[in-house]
């Protein structure tokens, strides 16, 4: 799950999510983005959960962090079902990551597969005997029609 979204679930701020990622409180996976690298948030404990909100609570106290939302002040059962949305949403997205990434390497092995087939030729094709007349140039031709 992205940046924005973990935020939205957690009902907390971007900056609080980008902070403790950069602490390690939050465990994250860097994918390759359509403008770079991104961060995607991995599953989280009922515990990490909580310690994300008290600690945007405590920072938004102290004039940090402002961007706290409604969703935050809500507990119990909505921190579970916004849990368990959490990890299907995050593994949809895993999911979808590895399926682009399978055909972006896919696509690269068919291209480096053409290109050994080519260079082979170009290959063959200098290290071939040097012939001179009609016979030369009918076996070059064999050769060349092999590929």
């Amino acid at each position: 799950m992205t940046i924005a979204e973990a935020a939205k679930v957690f009902g907390v701020s971007t900056k609080t999510i980008r902070r403790h990622i950069k602490d390690g409180k939050i465990p994250y996976v860097l994918v390759q983005g359509k403008y770079g690298e991104e961060y995607r948030i991995l599953g989280l404990s009922q515990e990490q959960l909580k310690a994300v909100k008290s600690d945007d609570a405590a920072a938004a106290e102290e004039g940090i962090d402002s961007g706290k939302t409604e969703a935050a002040e809500s507990a119990g059962a909505g921190d579970k079902a916004s849990f368990a949305e959490l990890n299907s949403k995050m593994a949809l997205d895993i999911i979808t990551d590895l399926q682009k990434t399978n055909l972006q390497l896919a696509a690269q092995l068919g291209a480096a597969q053409e290109r050994i087939r080519e260079l082979e030729s170009q290959i063959r094709l200098l290290n071939a005997p040097k012939e001179t007349g009609l016979s030369g140039l009918l076996r070059r031709l064999k050769n060349w029609l092999k590929v």
